[in-house]
C-alpha cells in the first residue's frame, strides 16, 4: 500500500488454532502467504515470548530472516512474502514475566530486531507493573525504538480504564498508547464518551496503533472448542459498525491491527474484514481489488 494511507496488520497469534495439526500449519502458511502476496496486509504484529526472543534474535544474527516460534519452520517462500512488507510490529508478553534486572538485556534484544528487520514499535501489556519498572525499560531503549502500552480486557486486574492509562502515560513520557477498541467496549464504556474524546485529544500524538480484537465476553477460551474466538469487532454486533468517525479522525501514521483467533475455515471472512476496514481508512479509488472467490 502507498505510504499515504494507514497500514493494516494482522496479529500472528490469530492462527493459534491452526498449529494443532500439520494440515492446519500448512494451511496457515499458505493463507498468510496469499494475504501478503495479494497485497491485502501491510505487515504482521508478531507475538513473541521472552523465552523465544533470544532464540529469534540469534537466528536473525546468523542470517536467517524468519519469524519466531512455530512460524520459524515455514518456507522461504513464506518468509519472502512476509518480509517484503516493511510495517511489522512486535507484541511482547507481559512485562511482569521479565526477570528483574533484565531491562538492559531487553533493550539489546529489541535493538537487534530493529537492526535486522527494521522493527521499531513494540507493544507490552501494562498490568500490575510499577511505573519505576517502565522507566527502567524505556531508559534501556535507543531513541528510535518505542514501547506502547495497551488498555486491558475484563480478565486483567488493572489498566482497563482510561484513568489508569492516563496515570501510566503521564508517569512516563516515552511510552506510546495502543487503543484496543473491543477491550474498551467490553469494560462497559462507549465510544461516544466525552472521556474518550478528551483522552484521544490529550494523547493524539502518542497513539501508535488501534487493535480490533475479539470481545472476550462473546468468545470461548483458546482451545476449548474447535471453533475458537470469532468473529472480530466488525461482526460481533450487527447493530454496530466500524467507528468510522473515530478512525478517520486519527493520524494517518497509525497502524490498525486485526487480532483474535481465526478458525481454519475463516480466511474468507478475514479477507472481508480487511476489505471492510480498508474501505473506511482509504478512498474507494485506492482500495485494491480483492481476488475473486467465494467469501463466507
Amino acid at each position: 500500500m502507498s505510504g499515504l494511507f494507514p497500514k493494516i496488520l494482522l496479529g500472528s497469534a490469530c492462527f493459534h488454532e491452526w498449529f494443532r495439526t500439520l494440515p492446519g500449519m500448512y494451511a496457515a502458511e499458505k493463507g498468510l502467504t496469499d494475504l501478503f502476496r495479494d497485497d491485502l496486509l501491510d505487515g504482521l504484529e508478531i507475538h513473541v515470548s521472552f523465552q523465544d526472543l533470544p532464540i529469534w534474535t540469534e537466528q536473525l544474527k546468523s542470517g536467517k530472516k524468519i519469524l519466531p516460534g512455530r512460524y520459524s519452520t515455514f518456507s522461504e517462500d513464506f518468509n519472502s512474502a512476509i518480509f517484503a512488507k516493511k510495517h511489522h510490529t512486535v507484541h511482547l508478553e507481559d512485562l511482569k514475566n521479565l526477570p528483574d534486572g533484565s531491562e538492559k538485556w531487553l533493550g539489546q534484544q529489541l535493538s537487534i530486531l530493529y537492526e535486522k528487520l527494521g522493527i521499531s514499535e513494540f507493544t507490552i501489556h501494562p498490568d500490575e507493573v510499577q511505573s519505576a519498572r517502565w522507566r527502567a525499560v524505556t531508559a534501556s531503549l535507543p531513541a528510535k525504538l518505542t514501547i506502547s502500552v495497551e488498555n486491558m480486557d475484563t480478565h486483567k486486574k488493572s489498566h482497563q480504564s482510561l484513568k489508569e492509562m492516563d496515570e501510566l502515560l503521564k508517569s512516563n513520557g516515552q511510552l506510546k498508547f495502543v487503543f484496543d477498541i473491543c477491550h474498551y467496549l467490553e469494560n462497559g464504556y462507549d465510544l461516544s464518551d466525552s472521556e474518550l474524546n478528551n483522552f484521544i485529544m490529550r494523547y493524539f500524538h502518542r497513539i501508535s496503533r488501534i487493535h480490533f480484537s475479539v470481545p472476550n465476553t462473546n468468545s470461548k477460551i483458546y482451545g476449548e472448542a474447535d471453533r475458537a474466538a470469532w468473529h472480530h469487532f466488525f461482526w460481533h454486533d450487527s447493530d454496530f459498525a466500524i467507528p468510522t468517525e473515530l478512525v478517520q479522525s486519527l493520524p494517518k501514521r497509525i497502524r490498525y491491527v486485526i487480532e483474535g483467533v481465526i478458525p481454519e475455515n475463516g480466511l474468507d471472512s478475514l479477507r472481508r474484514e480487511i476489505g471492510l476496514l480498508r474501505s473506511v481508512l482509504m478512498p474507494a479509488s485506492a482500495i485494491p481489488q480483492l481476488p475473486t472467490g467465494t467469501f463466507g
